[in-house]
């Protein structure tokens, strides 16, 4: 169980740092996470429920996930874990 809650919590972090580095689609994260899409959009919305501000957006490029804002300390204590 333990090691279930880390998975998730580096699956987060990941998606928040990649986010932070740039636009996203959920296809685009779940290639690169090796997860499925319905994975990536259960992670935003935890990532949204715990207060991270993300929005998608339409550009020429098709809909992708912007972060908007954060409040600088990763919650969940994502940013101690690897």
């Amino acid at each position: 169980m333990y090691e279930k809650v880390r998975k998730i919590n580096r699956r987060l972090k990941n998606i928040l740092q990649l986010l932070d580095d740039g636009n996203y689609s959920a296809k685009s994260l779940s290639n690169e996470l090796h997860v499925s899409v319905p994975t990536v959009s259960r992670a935003i919305k935890a990532l949204k429920q715990e207060g991270y501000e993300i929005t998608s957006v339409r550009d020429k490029n098709g809909w992708h996930y912007k972060l908007i804002s954060y409040d600088g300390q990763l919650a969940m204590g994502f940013s101690g874990e690897n």
